[in-house]
């Protein structure tokens, strides 16, 4: 039984790689397609102001700012005709893995065991390519001072593909947990799983500086401060939200429960709200250091400060490193 669960994982594992690999290919190619037509148009440009002189005597001008006029229009016909095709492309993609997926599982597609494996593979192929991310972008210059300057132009091209295939993978993630949830609509494991999936999908429209993920990138695109960014990041959290709400209903004061929900107030900065699950929390765990000094600092920044002022008197007995950090946030 154990050799059998390795054999899937390491299965699984190529199934991962070769899942990137399909997605490098596809959005290599866009890159290309970008790279190729803006090369070509400076250079037109740059030789247009080089000889202007000799183009404003003859015909040679008209010909050159057609056939500049010419690539640009070209390039906006294919431009529009790519990004049509490019959603189709990745959702090709994540039919694949689902189909290997289940090829691996030797399992009824119907079977809920199977749903729930291939929803967790997509989640977590979502998930590694999040990894990847950060040396995909890796830039190949070995001029230093080019670096910086071709790591931005990298970023600012594939960001939204890798951001829209993760998309991609956990809302098929979720559509599978939902058909299950309707067989079995009071299974605690459905309904935490689906709890943590809207969770995961909600933090791809959160700030990666909040996150604390990609943050160490030079450029992170200014469409993640977006009203349309907030609007989906608000749609999924609330989801996630919900599902817990059901969870307690179904198993009340459960810490795993209440520490989610506090996570995902602090992201909507709900601050009153993250302080009541963190001192629900707080009572079922009262020796949870972490928690301490996280609701320490919410109390000292919301204005509570007798309140976080307790909090270190109770990290000093346990933790004096943490309370002399708690300290510093009094104010």
């Amino acid at each position: 039984m154990i050799n059998d669960e390795n054999r899937f994982h390491s299965a699984l594992e190529n199934a991962f790689q070769e899942g990137y690999d399909s997605f490098k290919s596809c959005i290599r190619f866009y890159g290309l397609f970008h790279i190729s037509f803006i090369s070509f148009l400076c250079m037109q440009l740059l030789s247009f102001v080089l000889f202007f002189s000799y183009f404003s005597k003859s015909l040679t001008a008209a010909f050159g700012l057609a056939l500049f006029f010419l690539t640009l229009f070209s390039y906006f016909v294919l431009l529009f005709f790519f990004q049509a095709k490019k959603p189709q492309q990745l959702l090709t993609i994540r039919s694949r893995f689902c189909e290997t997926c289940q090829a691996l599982l030797k399992l009824s597609q119907e079977d809920p065991e199977s749903l729930l494996t291939v929803s967790r593979a997509l989640e977590e192929f979502a998930l590694f390519l999040s990894k990847k991310e950060p040396s995909f972008y890796a830039s190949s210059f070995t001029i230093k001072s080019f670096v910086p300057l071709a790591l931005k132009f990298k970023i600012w091209l594939h960001w939204k593909n890798f951001h829209q295939m993760k998309e991609l993978f956990f809302q098929q993630s979720i559509e599978i947990i939902i058909s299950l949830i309707k067989r079995a609509p009071t299974s605690l494991e459905l309904h935490a799983c689906l709890a943590e999936s809207y969770t995961k999908l909600c933090k791809l429209y959160v700030h990666p500086q909040k996150m604390q993920s990609l943050a160490q990138l030079p450029w992170i695109s200014p469409e993640y401060s977006s009203s349309f960014m907030n609007e989906q990041f608000l749609l999924y959290s609330g989801k996630a939200i919900e599902e817990f709400k059901i969870l307690e209903d179904l198993a009340p004061k459960d810490p795993w429960v209440l520490a989610h929900l506090a996570e995902i107030y602090r992201l909507q900065e709900k601050a009153e709200e993250e302080i009541r699950h963190c001192e629900e929390l707080l009572k079922l765990t009262p020796d949870n250091g972490e928690l301490l000094f996280q609701l320490g600092v919410l109390y000292f920044r919301e204005g509570y400060a007798a309140k976080g002022l307790k909090m270190y008197e109770l990290l000093q007995s346990d933790s004096s490193e943490k309370a002399g950090k708690l300290i510093e946030h009094y104010n």
